[in-house]
């Protein structure tokens, strides 16, 4: 089966037709060799959902649909210096499903954190890739501080199920270097999710996955890089 294209348009949605970017419908006529008359899946990034027609330059509105956002969890973590990794963070987020996604600065951070547009940019290719409906918001960069009653998460931790079962929840993820005491000191309890000290994007993704995909429920944990 032809792939069938997944795009995210411009929110403003009015009449029969959708208008596609220059680059957007450049890199579907050109580079992927799509025909006018061609089905291609869209969204607005905001829940709503369709299939339509391409006709060249956008899209003629078919069958649309609302789509609940897959979940409220919030992951802030403090960027690695590299860029890859950095995207890494962004590009998993999104395809995972991550409502929002926090940039934070701690107390032995290293990394800064990406551009709004270049971070935006990751995460539209990550939701087109995906096929989803909802982008993951992005916030930050702000201070642990910033974050409600966080339970932080390093490998002397209790246990992450036992402790995340009956809270709703909002991760944070520390630098290479781990939390500093004073950082430790201000949360009131600690969880692990592995036996290692995991990388910064590692254990971002860990932790998402553990959430959405573990029945774990959601609330606020900070977790070691």
């Amino acid at each position: 089966m032809k792939h069938r294209p997944h795009l995210l348009v411009d929110a403003d949605w009015d009449g029969d037709f959708v208008a596609v970017g220059e680059p957007a419908a450049a890199h579907l006529t050109k580079v992927l060799r799509y025909q006018k008359g061609e089905f291609v899946s869209y969204t607005d990034g905001a829940g709503r959902l369709g299939e339509g027609i391409w006709t060249g330059v956008g899209v003629e509105r078919g069958s649309e649909q609302l789509v609940d956002r897959p979940s409220t969890l919030t992951i802030a973590v403090a960027p690695p210096r590299p860029k890859d990794r950095q995207r890494f963070i962004v590009k998993n987020s999104q395809e995972l499903g991550v409502s929002k996604l926090v940039w934070l600065t701690t107390d032995l951070s290293e990394g800064r954190a990406p551009s709004i547009a270049k971070a935006a940019a990751w995460r539209s290719a990550a939701l087109e890739q995906s096929r989803g409906a909802w982008l993951t918001e992005l916030e930050g960069p702000i201070s642990l501080g910033a974050l409600s009653h966080p339970i932080l998460c390093d490998v002397d931790g209790g246990s992450f199920r036992d402790i995340v079962k009956s809270h709703p929840l909002t991760i944070a993820i520390g630098p290479e270097g781990g939390w500093s005491p004073a950082e430790i000191e201000s949360c009131q309890s600690t969880v692990s999710i592995a036996s290692t000290v995991l990388r910064t994007e590692t254990a971002a993704m860990v932790a998402a996955t553990m959430v959405l995909h573990g029945g774990c429920g959601s609330d606020t944990i900070a977790l070691s890089g």
